[in-house]
């Protein structure tokens, strides 16, 4: 898989001046955790408040950093957190699947393309480690994110989805890896590189 890869890249664009790297959960420093974890909160607690399973703020420590999370980080050179995602390497109706458990980008740096960027970084991944699909949960009330996922992503909602079944306040996305032959390899987000260290 992606063990023995690390992703460092360079993100300079709409005054932004980032280093992207990849990492497992329990190689981020307890700083680094509590950076993710702000901006998570910032950006997400209230859709889970306003969700069945509401906010327990334990239960989303211990998801974002469960040894099977995988991050691709975002940060400047002060450490800060502009952005993440997070996956998990999953087998679903037999298949190997991406999860984008999350994408979040800094308050202070939304609207500037990182979180478009970064998902293309994790289709790097997706693509050249052989997943058969990428998917994500998106709650119902995330207008937001659902446009970004559908519209400038490509995804659909996934046959696996529970969208509109009572009580599910929550559909899932995916998209489907097609792989043309002709084609190696596909081509890097503009600016990236893969090297490992």
């Amino acid at each position: 898989m992606l063990e023995n890869m690390k992703l460092f890249s360079d993100y300079n664009k709409n005054d932004l001046m980032l280093n992207l790297t990849y990492r497992k959960s329990e190689s981020l420093k307890q700083e680094t955790k509590n950076e993710v974890f702000r901006v998570f909160e910032e950006n997400m607690r209230h859709l889970y408040e306003q969700s069945a399973v509401g906010w327990i703020k334990k239960e989303k420590w211990d998801e974002l950093f469960d040894v099977d999370a995988r991050y691709i980080l975002a940060e400047d050179a002060s450490n800060v957190v502009h952005g993440f995602v997070h996956l998990r390497f999953v087998v679903e109706d037999n298949q190997d699947v991406l999860y984008c458990y999350e994408i979040q980008v800094n308050k202070i740096s939304q609207s500037k393309g990182l979180g478009t960027f970064l998902m293309k970084v994790a289709g790097t991944h997706r693509f050249h480690n052989g997943f058969s699909r990428s998917c994500s949960r998106v709650f119902d009330v995330n207008e937001e994110a659902k446009s970004f996922y559908k519209n400038k992503l490509g995804y659909v909602v996934d046959p696996f989805s529970p969208t509109g079944e009572e009580d599910c306040d929550y559909e899932i996305l995916s998209k489907v890896i097609k792989v043309n032959p002709k084609i190696e390899k596909p081509q890097l987000p503009s600016g990236l590189t893969l090297s490992s260290r």
